[in-house]
């Protein structure tokens, strides 16, 4: 009998940047109300987490901001650097959080975490507790899932592959890309999956939410859409598959859009619940 998670993922991509003009954080996202989907109980414990030592302050202020505009009122912002992973402090903060949310660029973050008692508190939290949840925004949301994506843009639209490396491990099927573009993305991220045939890939509009429940049982919230690519049945390759400047050809490769309401089995491939 399959052991499923009880707690949740909240996957965001809304719009989050500094204005170059006067280096202050956009306000957009913050009336988007994209993060009242982190939980329904605004007395929950929040702690924003980034790594992000150059935009630390800055994130600090906003999502805090942010916060307190979706009616949150218990939070706080935890800087992981190596030196504070085993601060006793720090790992009391993350044993007692209901909701741990990942924001900023966090290149190094699985080699910060892995083997820490905080990664392994997050892990037993998420199975074990009804009302925890692991959410990430925007760049934040990639490092969640087992596998991450750790080149999202390029300026070269035909290049097709999305680098790979190790994630922290709480959706082991699926790799996240919340930077998704419908103009450009699709072709990187149909690429992608079909060299990972294990692995669905799931694109993030911009003002989408994915909340993940049981481990496998995603919904789509907001404005956007949802991309799902599932390329687990592709059987043949055209010869230009290995060359990164030409488009490629495969059978059974398979997609489906999540709006507002959508929820899909992410076991199964994305079918319908």
């Amino acid at each position: 009998m399959a052991i499923h998670p009880k707690g949740k993922l909240v996957f965001i991509n809304c719009n989050e940047g500094l204005d170059n003009e006067d280096n202050q954080w956009s306000k957009k996202s913050a009336s988007s109300g994209l993060l009242t989907f982190l939980t329904k109980r605004k007395i929950d414990r929040i702690e924003i987490i980034t790594s992000d030592s150059e935009s630390y302050v800055s994130y600090q202020k906003f999502y805090k901001q942010a916060l307190a505009q979706s009616g949150f009122k218990n939070f706080d912002c935890i800087h992981f650097t190596e030196d504070c992973i085993s601060n006793a402090e720090v790992v009391n903060r993350i044993t007692k959080t209901n909701v741990v949310l990942f924001v900023g660029n966090h290149s190094k973050l699985y080699s910060l975490l892995k083997d820490t008692t905080i990664l392994n508190i997050l892990h037993m939290k998420y199975m074990q507790e009804q009302y925890f949840t692991i959410s990430g925004v925007s760049k934040g949301a990639l490092y969640i899932p087992g596998k991450m994506i750790c080149n999202t843009t390029s300026e070269n639209s035909f290049k097709k592959c999305l680098e790979l490396t190790q994630g922290l491990g709480f959706l082991n099927n699926c790799i996240i890309d919340s930077q998704y573009s419908q103009r450009t993305g699709y072709d990187k991220l149909a690429y992608t999956v079909v060299k990972h045939h294990d692995l669905l890939g799931i694109g993030l509009g911009s003002g989408t939410v994915l909340i993940v429940q049981n481990g496998f049982v995603g919904m789509c919230k907001g404005d956007g859409t949802i991309m799902l690519v599932n390329a687990m049945d592709t059987k043949h390759l055209s010869g230009n598959f290995k060359n990164p400047n030409r488009s490629f050809y495969v059978k059974n490769l398979k997609g489906r859009v999540m709006i507002d309401g959508s929820t899909i089995n992410l076991q199964d491939g994305g079918y319908s619940v």
